[in-house]
């Protein structure tokens, strides 16, 4: 595998700028908000159609079969509804991450390979600002100067914070992001940081006070998803991080005192909001609805696609679409029939049965490799086990076109940083033979 050593690609900069920081930066034409991560990713593709494809046959016969099935849904529903520009304009979002799995999202693993300072600081830093964002705007006394920029329409489009209002989304955020609700927000904070951590060669002072102020960051979001990946982050650095036996020791500690003064915390709302985490997570009476029922759609996510595609053998291949079926609507998402907070379940309920299966195939590829990298000791899990807890349990990554990115972006990494040491392994093996 070689790298040039031409200069950086100004436009992979500002997608991982507008990527990990501002991905809901929008300009309008007429009532239709167009992003400027969408812009950007379409210059990329083009730029990349013909790069390297059949270098990583793995993620182009995935990319490809995923959006077979993604055109063959978003018809479907054009012949269904007959509204051409709804499927036009999600059939554009929704296919640009499809399409840089297998054309830029590689060219971007070789700039960080070839340039790791200069690419994983650009990735420190805007994960940092996200993340100060949200921790700022967690705290009472600092949030007035943080809630200006959620109202404004170039950071946050005003059909989303509509549709967040509707679906009680906003209800989630503990602290203002310009990414999206909580789990989202703080799972890609966690996703920027792990990838930082992996290439990056050295960290001065500095490095070290923006990665913990992205952790505190993420954890200002309050997702009991979050919090929960956060704690096995902590538990995995005790086992593959580099670190001295009073920093281990430290880590222990923080961990045992917060398990200690857990009622203590939950019941200080003037700084924190752990009592939501401990309510979502902890609160297993018979009176905890939110409990039940939240318990009952990740568990019937796996359970309920069987039962419907046997039903209804149409969703082996087809789906609602991403587009919804209220075409009336602003903005279309499908009807909740609510066993779909999985990767697994909500891409059988939009996609159909064999879509499923294949991003299932993406999962057991993240697990696999973690697990691989784990007992090498390779940092790159601190990207990708964020990525397995937020497909396990919620939705984001096919519902959002922002998501649909981060999990192909991630798969990425996993696949080429995997072919790349064993390019290495087998090249040090000829050096030996000869």
């Amino acid at each position: 595998m070689k790298y040039n050593n031409k200069k950086t690609d100004y436009l992979i900069i500002a997608f991982l700028i507008c990527f990990f920081s501002i991905p809901r930066a929008n300009i309008y034409l007429g009532p239709i908000p167009i992003y400027i991560l969408d812009i950007i990713s379409a210059f990329l593709i083009i730029k990349y159609r013909k790069y390297n494809i059949g270098g990583y046959k793995k993620a182009a016969v995935i990319g490809i079969s995923l959006i077979l099935f993604f055109l063959l849904n978003q018809i479907n529903f054009l012949l269904a509804y007959q509204d051409i520009l709804t499927m036009g304009y999600n059939t554009f979002r929704y296919i640009l991450p499809l399409l840089g799995l297998f054309t830029f999202y590689p060219k971007i693993y070789e700039t960080i390979i070839k340039q790791p300072q200069r690419i994983t600081s650009i990735i420190l830093y805007a994960v940092t600002a996200s993340a100060l964002i949200i921790l700022l705007s967690s705290i009472p006394l600092t949030r007035p100067l943080l809630t200006p920029l959620s109202e404004l329409s170039f950071l946050y489009p005003s059909f989303e914070k509509q549709f967040d209002k509707n679906l009680g989304a906003e209800d989630a955020i503990r602290g203002i992001s310009l990414i999206g609700v909580s789990n989202i927000s703080g799972i890609l904070v966690l996703f920027g940081l792990g990838v930082a951590l992996t290439f990056r060669k050295k960290f001065n002072s500095l490095d070290k006070v923006f990665v913990v102020l992205s952790l505190l960051g993420a954890f200002a979001t309050y997702s009991r998803n979050v919090f929960l990946v956060i704690i096995i982050l902590l538990l995995v650095t005790l086992y593959v991080g580099k670190l001295k036996s009073q920093q281990k020791i430290l880590i222990i500690l923080m961990m045992l005192i917060t398990v200690a003064q857990w009622n203590y915390l939950i019941v200080q709302e003037q700084y924190l909001n752990l009592d939501r985490i401990d309510n979502a997570t902890f609160d297993t009476s018979d009176n905890s609805s939110n409990f039940q029922h939240s318990l009952e759609e990740r568990v019937n996510s796996y359970i309920d696609p069987f039962k419907d595609v046997i039903t209804n053998p149409s969703m082996l291949i087809l789906g609602y679409s991403i587009n919804g079926v209220n075409t009336r609507s602003n903005y279309f998402i499908m009807k909740g029939n609510n066993p779909d907070h999985s990767l697994f379940g909500r891409s059988f309920y939009v996609y159909g049965f064999v879509t499923a299966v294949i991003y299932l195939v993406i999962l057991f590829f993240h697990i696999f490799k973690t697990i691989r990298f784990t007992l090498k000791k390779h940092l790159l899990i601190y990207a990708s086990i964020p990525i397995i807890f937020w497909c396990l349990s919620t939705h984001g990554m096919i519902s959002n076109a922002h998501g649909s990115a981060m999990l192909l972006f991630s798969f990425t990494l996993l696949n080429n940083e995997s072919e790349r040491i064993h390019f290495m392994t087998k090249r040090k093996s000829w050096a030996k033979s000869y």
